[in-house]
């Protein structure tokens, strides 16, 4: 069960996101995965139990440990730290907690891969 909200939440938190920017998951070139999660995650199963959209696999890399090596830019590269500066400024805090919209999308990806099977049409429909 636990495995199930997990992974529900997500792709809620993925589709959420996206739409209060305007991007489709179409136009992202590469999604990167962060933490030991990312470097061992298979993209082609997490799409399969609808966690990750369902792209090229060649849009998901696993990069490991994202923030100690971001600490590590910004400790050790000033053109880091003002790049960094940069996109804090840039941030949009989103509180999905209380965001309808998440609340609904969360509902609907509690499934595998999602009840609305047209979103995820690499995978196979049993009936």
């Amino acid at each position: 069960m636990a495995m199930m909200r997990s992974k529900a939440a997500m792709y809620a938190i993925l589709t959420t996101l996206t739409g209060q920017v305007g991007v489709e998951f179409g136009e992202l070139e590469r999604i990167y995965v962060a933490g030991a999660f990312g470097r061992h995650i298979d993209p082609r199963q997490a799409i399969t139990l609808g966690m990750l959209p369902d792209l090229e696999l060649e849009t998901y890399k696993g990069i490991g440990n994202s923030s100690l090596h971001g600490a590590e830019q910004i400790l050790f590269d000033e053109e880091a730290r003002l790049r960094a500066r940069d996109i804090g400024q840039k941030i949009t805090y989103i509180e999905l907690n209380v965001n309808q919209d998440f609340m609904i999308r969360f509902s609907g990806s509690r499934f595998i891969p999602h009840t609305d099977p047209k979103v995820f049409p690499s995978v196979p429909v049993f009936s």
